[in-house]
């Protein structure tokens, strides 16, 4: 706590990104907890063998990774965290943007 306040007084340090930015993260990772639970209502997950398990675990992982990538590209909030230059090249690797 007392760094914080050294880094406010003394850096004049401003937190409103930062706060922004964790306020997209946490959005983000609602909509993902959110997904995973409906899909635990759709989809009954029961110990009817490994290899279902292991099946739900792979679409509850995809779909729920899927919409908090989603949800952070959409708020900005994953180039905000890696650099656009970063994000970028992602996007060029996976020829989803020239």
């Amino acid at each position: 706590g007392a760094v914080l306040v050294v880094l406010r007084k003394r850096l004049r340090f401003r937190y409103r990104a930062v706060v922004r930015l964790v306020f997209k993260v946490i959005i983000a990772l609602a909509a993902m907890i959110v997904t995973v639970i409906l899909l635990k209502l759709v989809i009954p997950f029961g110990s009817s063998g490994r290899l279902m398990q292991f099946v739900w675990l792979v679409v509850t992982a995809l779909l729920g990774g899927g919409v908090y990538l989603l949800v952070s590209v959409k708020t900005n909030a994953i180039s905000q965290v890696f650099g656009s230059d970063f994000f970028n090249k992602i996007l060029k690797r996976l020829h989803l943007k020239k």
